[in-house]
């Protein structure tokens, strides 16, 4: 199987008065300040009804805040949302440099596109389109969306200690997720 790279995006935000917003997926955040932190901004960001579970890295910002003079870079790692994913969208209306008159920016931009698929059922399991459930295939079961057991629904997860149940001859999977 070939690598598989989870989608990571780039913020770097120049202001230092007022606050900012991030949209994804027709979902947007509440008013972030410019001098929040970068553990208020991924708290922010989970709280986006289309992502799940990110990493937010300020390795080359030592300051700590999501906004600067000049400007922070922030990267983002999305690691619960598959494939190539749309970037996040900015709204920066109410973002200044430290002279109030000067309007602030955000540039977002793809550092990696996602390589992971986004399969229905992982291809492992077959869609109950009446429960919008999975069924999975026999040693399969629901995953984290990283290589482990988990809540997801989506049959990624190969289980190398499942039970497989046998009666008249037929093999009997009860993974449903």
């Amino acid at each position: 199987m070939a690598h598989q790279d989870n989608e990571v995006q780039s913020l770097s935000c120049l202001g230092g008065n007022g606050f900012f917003k991030l949209s994804f997926e027709g979902d947007s955040t509440g008013e972030i300040s410019f001098d929040a932190s970068f553990e208020d901004l991924l708290d922010t960001l989970k709280d986006l009804h289309f992502i799940g579970v990110v990493t937010v890295d300020n390795s080359l910002w030592p300051g700590g805040k999501v906004c600067g003079e000049p400007a922070v870079t922030t990267t983002i790692e999305f690691l619960t949302e598959h494939g190539s994913l749309p970037l996040i969208v900015e709204d920066t209306s109410n973002l200044m440099l430290s002279d109030s008159t000067t309007p602030g920016s955000i540039s977002v931009m793809r550092m990696t596109v996602g390589t992971k698929e986004n399969v229905e059922c992982s291809g492992h399991g077959t869609c109950d389109e009446l429960t919008g459930r999975c069924n999975c295939f026999a040693g399969y079961q629901s995953s984290d969306g990283q290589g482990n057991s988990g809540e997801r629904g989506d049959c990624a997860y190969w289980n190398t200690y499942t039970t497989v149940l046998y009666h008249g001859g037929y093999q009997i999977s009860e993974n449903r997720y």
